[in-house]
């Protein structure tokens, strides 16, 4: 990322978990405001409007398997349910701790985007 970019042009590097941390709030900014298919891959994004869905539902579970609170995660088997079976209503995820420093509050829904993905995708 341009972060990443400036860091190493002053020559100091970033660690490994300010990279991911980065890419993490990427990916959930982007969930947020409505434009998660910005994050899949361009190869993929370009590919049939049932392969994106398939990827926004993918990232969906995913944000639901890194919640903070391991009370609220999926468990296994309902990670496969929900992979393997599209009519499974999705859960709405909170914002992880692990988003680094820029969480105001990490049990911050960006509720009303999502329910509007999730329609997309259902349709």
């Amino acid at each position: 990322t341009n972060g990443n970019i400036a860091y190493e042009v002053i020559g100091i590097r970033p660690t490994y978990e300010q990279i991911f941390t980065s890419i993490d709030g990427q990916a959930w900014s982007l969930w947020c405001e409505g434009k998660g298919t910005e994050f899949i891959d361009p190869v993929f994004k370009d590919a049939a409007t049932s392969t994106s869905n398939q990827m926004l539902r993918c990232l969906h579970i995913g944000f639901l398997c890194i919640q903070e609170d391991p009370a609220t995660r999926p468990t296994m088997s309902t990670v496969v349910l929900m992979l393997g079976n599209d009519s499974v209503d999705l859960p709405l995820p909170t914002q992880s701790a692990s988003f680094g420093e820029n969480v105001v509050d990490s049990s911050r829904r960006c509720s009303s985007v999502i329910t509007s993905v999730a329609s997309e995708i259902t349709t």
